[in-house]
């Protein structure tokens, strides 16, 4: 039989424990405090990013149109930093080399009309890539130990299409790549897909004492010593050096031959080295950009594993969209919407702490994740993601299992200011009759 009291006591104990190594320093005030802990408890609790579900959960004295409000008018006053996130996931639950994983995503509303900026972008879940309104969504995560994902960015933006404005986006994830590179004094492999393998990403990593690995364009042209050539034109003319094989996520092994060819460009003052990878010995061929020196055999081998661990980040987003219902919020400003996806992010690295340290909540989660029923087939988590990808979902349901057996939600942290009531001591004499 389950003791869901102790479990809520740990359970609390634990999140505010986990709080305040993350967010809560001396910095922030006590009302921020309570908007972080609140929205956090609600959406643990229902998985929705809906306001109304969320302040449903927080059973407040007081009408529940006035506890919508508050929440509401919390996302848009106040300013989440995601520098401390930044600094414990790299600082405590990153494994060593540190690898941040860069990828663009969407959200699409198309019945949306009063939400801020929305613009007509292409919806990549549809065949075809039709054009839906919607927004961009700039995700960096970082590979925690035992290949789990720790959420360190999750910007969205509106595209418009001027120049000016797409300019300021790609400067605006360059930021945030720099912002990830002052939050430690190691070295940081960046690894991108196609679409950032442009100047304009590569060399502020670059100037950075820092690696990228990029996936190249098919229509990209370098320098090598036979003259111009284009990526075409050099995959026909370079053979695979070397053999070398890997096991897939369904346990299956995949034999691949890959070469590595250095290349000159005029955006690139630097030496980059071009790693054409063929799969199964299929005509198909990779080709990935990098600036690590992949003259030998053990550094391409490097940087392509590290390419495959992009996947990762792909799993970040179905796990937000799937299980936090991130396309269905009805916040309409954008402020709005960075803030409740910073409450997201902070919502999984907490799941992925739990599976890092293994302590008591963590084993908690899953005896009650045993107890009722998964919507979704197991096997098939594990053929795409892997075992650590089935771990995300196992824990996050076991949480929310627990949390709704909980009769109070845990207090916020610090000094409470707040007027309390007085007991008096009871005394025989004073009864009258």
């Amino acid at each position: 039989m389950i003791n869901y009291s102790n479990f809520c006591r740990d359970l609390k104990q634990d999140l505010i424990t986990f709080l305040n190594d993350t967010l809560f320093n001396s910095n922030v005030s006590r009302p921020t405090k309570k908007f972080v802990l609140d929205m956090l408890w609600g959406l643990l609790i229902t998985g929705s990013t809906k306001i109304s579900e969320i302040a449903r959960t927080l059973n407040e004295n007081m009408p529940l149109i006035y506890t919508e409000k508050r929440l509401t008018d919390g996302l848009i006053k106040f300013y989440l930093d995601d520098n401390n996130l930044i600094k414990y996931n790299i600082s405590y639950l990153s494994k060593s080399p540190i690898m941040v994983n860069v990828d663009e995503s969407d959200i699409i509303k198309p019945y949306g009309f009063r939400f801020e900026n929305l613009t007509k972008i292409h919806d990549g879940s549809k065949e075809g890539r039709p054009k839906e309104k919607g927004y961009n969504v700039t995700g960096i995560v970082v590979i925690g130990t035992n290949n789990t994902i720790l959420p360190l960015v999750l910007n969205i933006y509106s595209d418009k299409t001027n120049e000016a404005d797409k300019i300021f986006n790609t400067t605006k994830t360059t930021n945030h790549l720099n912002q990830v590179f002052k939050c430690t004094n190691n070295k940081i492999t960046v690894v991108l897909d196609r679409g950032y393998d442009g100047a304009n990403y590569l060399n502020p990593i670059h100037k950075s004492t820092n690696f990228f690995v990029c996936r190249c364009k098919d229509n990209r042209k370098y320098i090598t010593n036979k003259g111009f050539e284009s990526i075409s034109d050099i995959c026909k003319r370079i053979k695979g050096k070397y053999v070398a094989s890997f096991k897939s996520a369904k346990n299956k092994l995949i034999l691949q031959k890959f070469s590595s060819i250095k290349v000159r460009h005029k955006d690139f003052n630097y030496d980059i080295w071009l790693v054409i990878e063929t799969v199964n010995f299929d005509n198909d061929k990779r080709v990935y950009i990098t600036n690590i020196d992949c003259s030998s055999k053990e550094n391409c081998i490097l940087v392509l594993k590290s390419y495959r661990m992009r996947w990762r980040i792909e799993e970040f987003f179905r796990f937000i969209k799937g299980e936090y219902s991130f396309e269905k919020f009805m916040v309409r400003k954008l402020k709005a919407i960075n803030n409740l996806a910073y409450i997201i992010s902070l919502a999984t690295t907490y799941i992925t702490h739990l599976i890092i340290t293994k302590n008591k909540s963590y084993y908690n989660c899953l005896e009650c994740y045993k107890s009722f029923k998964d919507e979704y087939d197991e096997n098939n988590i594990i053929k795409k993601y892997g075992e650590s990808g089935l771990m995300l979902y196992r824990v996050k349901r076991g949480i929310q299992n627990i949390l709704s057996h909980c009769s109070s939600m845990p207090k916020v942290p610090g000094r409470d200011r707040s007027k309390k009531k007085k007991y008096y001591q009871l005394s025989i004499f004073e009864i009258k009759d």
